[in-house]
């Protein structure tokens, strides 16, 4: 009886530490107010939209990351690419197909112009050697 109990215990701690987990990969990132660092290379891409050309950094992952964004339910989804936002705060020597470190806080694509299903707002950009 008593080990029956224990079990149970062992079984609901571990459901709760993997609750966050990609079994087998890892953690999932978390949507905004939470800062996160992702590191891939920078392609600037057109997208035409009704009358008008979007040019917009598309920054492609060096791995795929899993966001949680409550709103889409209750797990994690799989990314291979986001949208780096505002353009004016990326440095003039940020080339197409620049290696990058971005820091900032991802949040749901929502708005026109935001052409990835999860966007970044940088907070900071550092270009890996």
């Amino acid at each position: 009886m008593m080990i029956a109990r224990k079990l149970q215990v062992l079984l609901l701690l571990s459901a709760a530490c993997l609750s966050g987990c990609v079994m087998g990969y890892g953690r999932c990132l978390f949507t905004d107010p939470v800062k996160t660092s992702l590191s891939g290379r920078v392609h600037f891409r057109e997208f035409r939209d009704d009358n008008t050309l979007d040019r917009a950094p598309i920054l492609t992952l060096d791995r795929t990351e899993y966001i949680y964004a409550p709103s889409l339910g209750k797990q994690c989804r799989s990314v291979l690419e986001v949208q780096l936002m505002p353009l004016t705060d990326l440095p003039d020597n940020i080339a197409d197909g620049a290696h990058v470190r971005v820091e900032g806080s991802i949040v749901l694509a929502n708005q026109r112009g935001q052409h990835t299903a999860f966007v970044i707002n940088v907070a900071t950009v550092q270009l890996v050697k």
